[in-house]
């Protein structure tokens, strides 16, 4: 079966983004939580263990990165705020 244009299109796209070397302007956003994760949490946590590594990495990304901290981009409100005052039921 031949493929269809839109399919050839997004391979040739994948393709090119595979082929790149990573930039951290290419990808600002990741680059930027890497930045907050490594600040806020990894240098100033022990872990014993990878379950507890495990463990702490979640408490820290439910609890403190989504609900505890504000954001200026969300005005200045948690995730979990912003989420809550923009839903509709």
């Amino acid at each position: 079966m031949p493929h269809q244009p839109i399919q050839v299109y997004f391979q040739k796209q994948l393709e090119s983004v595979c082929q790149k070397e990573a930039a951290p302007t290419e990808n600002g956003i990741v680059e930027r939580f890497i930045r907050t994760f490594k600040e806020e949490h990894i240098n100033h946590t022990e872990y014993l263990g990878f379950e507890d590594a495990v463990k702490q990495i979640e408490h820290w990304m439910k609890i403190e990165y989504m609900t505890g901290r504000i954001y200026s981009s969300l005005d200045y409100l948690t995730p979990s705020e912003f989420e809550m005052a923009h839903v509709t039921i």
